[in-house]
């Protein structure tokens, strides 16, 4: 595991239209430390303001919930001698099919999901892929106000047919997050998370990453 540590801040707003299942988020990325800032931002991995379209199936039963999204990333603080474009973007339509086994009625107290994502940078398609991530969680109540949640899952992402490079297709991650209801509207969700994504060239260990979280809900 290399001993560096970065701070990011990833603030965004989600609006649901209402009486639908349709919501509109907006959001950002920002790497705030680190001496590859620079690097990461003109790169187009770092900076990035995204704009997503979902929809949540609701009338689906409850234990095979489906959503699906549609997002645009923007960079627009990358470099275009970097990207080659002039404009950095990444399109990505999303599905997420999940199941509960408990809501079908099953003594199996855990969420399984499975994401399909499919990537599409404009100012690099050679690095199109379509990542596939199968996850499972399980949620234990504390109290009424606080829960405990802790999920596992891997991912392997399958590139365009003109990508050449060998690395970073698989990636694993083990999340646990406390959930805290301190108000009907505030919510603090602190969290540590590890894992680990194949890289050329380094050991195993090298490749192991871990990072926390603290995230802030506030519904109105």
């Amino acid at each position: 595991m290399r001993a560096s540590s970065n701070l990011v801040l990833a603030p965004s707003v989600t609006y649901r239209f209402e009486a639908s299942d349709v919501w509109l988020s907006v959001s950002g990325a920002f790497q705030l430390t680190g001496e590859n800032r620079r690097e990461t931002m003109a790169s187009a991995a770092s900076a990035e303001h995204g704009l997503a379209l979902g929809v949540d199936w609701s009338f689906l039963p409850a234990w095979a919930p489906v959503s699906t999204a549609v997002a645009l990333l923007v960079f627009p603080f990358a470099d275009t001698g970097v990207t080659g474009a002039t404009v950095a973007w990444v399109l990505e339509p999303t599905a997420v099919f999940g199941l509960r086994p408990v809501a079908a009625g099953l003594p199996l107290d855990v969420d399984v999901d499975l994401e399909l994502t499919y990537s599409i940078p404009g100012h690099a398609p050679e690095e199109t892929f379509l990542y596939a991530r199968p996850t499972i969680s399980h949620a234990i109540a504390l109290s009424p106000s606080a829960e405990l949640t802790m999920a596992g899952g891997m991912g392997y992402k399958l590139y365009h047919r003109d990508h050449t490079k060998r690395e970073q297709h698989w990636d694993t991650t083990v999340d646990i997050d406390l959930n805290l209801r301190i108000t009907n509207e505030l919510s603090l969700r602190p969290g540590v998370h590890a894992g680990w994504s194949d890289q050329a060239g380094s050991a195993f260990s090298d490749a192991l990453f871990a990072w926390g979280t603290i995230s802030i809900d506030i519904e109105l």
